[in-house]
C-alpha cells in the first residue's frame, strides 16, 4: 500500500510541476542579414513570462529586462533604465511548445539538417502577421528554434541560437534592475 501511495503522490507532483513550472531557457543568438550593420548577438535568459537580453552596442553594454508587462531597457554603464509598461512586444510563450505554434501556422517539414550540434526538422510557413516567409530549424530533441530565416522584399535576416539550455534553474536576480539604478518612466 505504501509503494501505491508514492507513485500516486509523484503521479500528482508531476502533474502539477508540469502545469505549475514555468517554461526556463538561456542560449545565445546571432542576428544577421539585410539592413543590419554586421552580426548581432544577444544573450537571452527566460522564465516563464520574464525575459532577460543582453547586448553590446557602441554606449556600452545593454540590457532588456520584461517582466509580465514592464519592460525596463538600460545601459549598464550609465545606471539608468527607462521604464514602459503594457508593451509586451515579444511572444515568448510559443517557446515552450514550438511544435504546436509552427502547426497553428501550417508550417510544412521541407528537410533536415544538422546546426551545430542540434539535429533540426526544417519548417517553412508564411507568418500572417509579419506576412512574410520563414523557415525555421527546429531541434528535434527539444522542439526549440535553433536558427530562424526570414525572408524581406529586399534580402532575408537569419539568426541562429548557439549554447541552448532549456528546463535550467535562473535566479529571479536577473529579471529585476540592480540596486541603485535610476528609473526613467515613460
Amino acid at each position: 500500500m505504501r509503494l501505491s501511495h508514492f507513485f500516486v503522490v509523484f503521479i500528482a507532483a508531476m502533474l502539477f510541476c508540469a502545469a505549475a513550472c514555468a517554461f526556463t531557457a538561456s542560449y545565445e543568438q546571432t542576428t544577421t542579414g539585410t539592413g543590419l550593420p554586421g552580426p548581432q548577438t544577444q544573450s537571452i535568459k527566460i522564465d516563464g513570462s520574464k525575459i532577460r537580453v543582453e547586448m553590446d552596442t557602441p554606449e556600452g553594454r545593454a540590457v532588456t529586462i520584461i517582466n509580465g508587462d514592464e519592460m525596463y531597457s538600460y545601459i549598464l554603464s550609465q545606471n539608468k533604465a527607462m521604464k514602459m509598461t503594457g508593451q509586451r512586444a515579444f511572444d515568448m510563450d510559443v517557446l515552450s511548445d514550438y511544435g504546436s505554434y509552427l502547426e497553428s501556422l501550417n508550417a510544412k517539414v521541407v528537410g533536415s539538417e544538422k546546426i551545430g550540434r542540434y539535429d533540426c526538422d526544417i519548417y517553412e510557413f508564411k507568418d500572417p502577421k509579419a506576412n512574410m516567409t520563414s523557415k525555421v530549424w527546429l531541434w528535434k530533441g527539444k522542439e526549440f528554434p535553433v536558427k530562424v530565416e526570414n525572408k524581406l522584399p529586399h534580402g532575408a535576416i537569419t539568426t541562429v541560437m548557439e549554447n541552448v539550455k532549456i528546463g535550467i534553474k535562473i535566479d529571479n536576480a536577473e529579471f529585476t534592475l540592480p540596486p541603485g539604478v535610476e528609473v526613467i518612466t515613460r
